[in-house]
């Protein structure tokens, strides 16, 4: 099994998938050295077909035939099957071997290791479909010869039909226990080498490839192991290279190496699916298997049970040491990027300690010229939603007070609701009215991507909403964008004071800004807002009622400009039109 890096350089050599052992049975050993696949493929459900065909139709007259033509037909027989012209030759070779053997000196084991060797480069299901397809050649050439003695026939028939079936039955139990044995004992060697103290990393690797041979350039590196569905969506594959890419004048300074480990939508790779990853493969940034489809079924078992691997990317961290550090580091690695390195569990618990709930934090990198904006100290808006209308009228209301003087920054961060039909609409209404900033299609899936992210970090730590003001804040957000309202985030600079407002209270709070705008010039734009929202200005004493006939959201007392209580008025209306 080879790994490679980029197009034409590649780590791993091929090599067989076995196991060796000490104690292993002579017999097991001398079969399992005449095993040694080359990566080719064996059509063997065609040929267990024409066997059948063969079997069950060449006492029919019209098989008899000699005239007949040469030609296989699986099935109903409407259509031709065409074999590759390997398999038709070592077929014919088998026949004859066969039959030669039948009148020779030779033991039944040494007839045995001899047509093993002969077909070492096989898999294991093609073996049989070519000794079975080997024998009913024979078969059938023997049906031919004796088509002029009709008697007795069918009585043969049915005695050679009983001795392939025999012989097909016998070869799949000893493969299919051979296979379990292979399974159970490779589990084995996996369990016990990652418990296992090591002085680098290349037992555990050697262990998990197949490998026989060191693999020297992941040697005293960390390794993150990117598990992953072939069918991976291409956002989630690009965010996770960047996020692993570190920029290095010298690329030998690199403390940590990723690679890519595939897995198809079945243990049968389709020849759709290999080209798929060969064009993946040559694109990314990292090494990979380069037979993914050769990686042993209990290797792939183990990372299923063993490391939770279901349907989304998992990203698996092996220290110098080849332990695991971290069984699922691609939250932290979404979040934090190389920063996060040595990505152990630890380092995620570390980070998490030193950040803060501010704007810096929630935008990252993300968009590079709004993090210089952050750092200059300027005042940031950034909102999101999949409603349109909504935000239009939201925009028509900032832009009433910036007409003011108000200096602030819009930014439009999609919505992590909205489908990508929906999403391409209004980030193309944006941009043409110029209505305010916005992210790119892919930088909108980055930004909401790490927001799950934090989520997901926080709970698998175990953290606790009710003490936790970051989780807090992020379950808030990703609420009020699931809930189909509007939202916005207003803060200066670098500031842990945020303000989150979201819906028709946020458009009305706007509209009010008679009332909190001239406390912008002492306080800052979310400050002012917050004050009027929290009814923090002092009063004397105010009983204005008014009474409304339908929730009207917010209402600001008309004498005092503070936010007035809502109380809920019952009146009896019998008697009235």
């Amino acid at each position: 099994m080879e790994t490679h890096f980029s197009p034409g350089k590649r780590m791993m050599r091929t090599s067989s998938l076995y196991l060796s052992s000490s104690n292993e049975d002579v017999m097991v050993k001398k079969i399992r050295q005449t095993h040694f696949p080359d990566g080719s493929s064996v059509d063997s459900e065609s040929l267990m077909c024409m066997v059948e065909d063969i079997v069950q139709h060449s006492y029919e007259p019209n098989l008899l035939v000699p005239e007949a033509p040469k030609v296989a037909y699986v099935g109903d027989r409407t259509q031709p099957v065409c074999f590759h012209a390997s398999e038709v030759k070592t077929i014919c070779r088998l026949s004859c071997e066969v039959l030669s053997r039948c009148f020779g000196e030779d033991n039944r084991h040494a007839a045995t290791m001899a047509l093993l060797d002969s077909l070492g480069n096989n898999p294991w299901d093609g073996k049989v479909a070519l000794v079975l397809a080997a024998f009913a050649i024979t078969y059938g050439e023997f049906v031919l010869v004796r088509k002029a003695n009709r008697v007795g026939m069918v009585w043969e028939l049915w005695s050679l039909v009983y001795k392939v079936n025999l012989i097909h039955e016998q070869l799949r139990s000893q493969l299919d226990a051979w296979d379990h044995y292979i399974d159970v004992k490779t589990r084995t060697e996996l369990t016990y080498v990652f418990e296992k103290r090591h002085f680098d990393n290349q037992e555990v690797l050697r262990t998990l490839f197949s490998v026989k041979f060191d693999l020297d350039v992941l040697s005293n590196k960390e390794v993150i192991l990117v598990i992953s569905k072939l069918d991976i969506l291409p956002k989630q594959l690009l965010l996770l290279v960047q996020q692993t890419s570190v920029h290095l004048q010298n690329e030998n300074d690199r403390s940590y190496e990723v690679v890519w480990i595939p897995f198809a939508s079945s243990t049968l790779w389709s020849e759709d699916e290999i080209s798929i990853f060969h064009h993946l493969a040559s694109s990314l940034p990292w090494y990979s298997l380069s037979q993914p489809w050769l990686l042993r079924l209990a290797v792939v078992n183990y990372i299923k049970q063993s490391w939770h691997f279901e349907n989304e990317p998992l990203m698996v961290v092996l220290d110098q040491q080849g332990r695991v550090s971290c069984q699922n580091a691609t939250d932290m690695i979404i979040i934090w990027g190389a920063k996060a390195y040595p990505f152990s569990t630890w380092r995620e618990e570390e980070l998490w300690e030193k950040e803060n709930w501010s704007l810096q934090f929630i935008m990252d990198d993300i968009e590079p010229l709004l993090s210089l904006l952050i750092e200059e100290g300027r005042t940031i808006c950034i909102y999101g939603s999949n409603n349109l209308e909504w935000i239009k009228e939201f925009l028509n209301k900032i832009k009433a007070i910036k007409r003011e003087g108000l200096s602030l920054v819009l930014l439009y961060v999609g919505s992590s609701c909205s489908c990508e039909r929906n999403a391409r609409e209004i980030l193309n209404s944006i941009a043409e009215e110029k209505l305010s900033g916005y992210l790119s299609e892919i930088k909108t899936y980055f930004f909401w991507a790490r927001l799950m992210s934090m989520r997901s970090s926080k709970v698998r730590l175990g953290k606790d909403q009710k003490s936790d003001v970051i989780m807090q804040e992020v379950v808030s957000l990703l609420s009020s964008d699931e809930g189909g309202d509007g939202w916005a985030l207003i803060g200066k600079g670098s500031l842990t004071d945020i303000l989150k407002i979201q819906g028709r209270e946020l458009i009305e709070l706007i509209g009010l800004n008679q009332i909190w705008g001239k406390d912008i010039e002492k306080v800052s734009f979310s400050s002012g807002m917050r004050n009027a929202l929290d009814h923090t200005q002092p009063i004397k004493h105010c009983d204005l009622q008014k009474i409304v006939s339908h929730d009207e959201g917010i209402l600001f007392c008309e004498e005092c400009k503070n936010p007035m209580k809502k109380f809920i008025l019952y009146q009896c209306i019998v008697g009235k039109d």
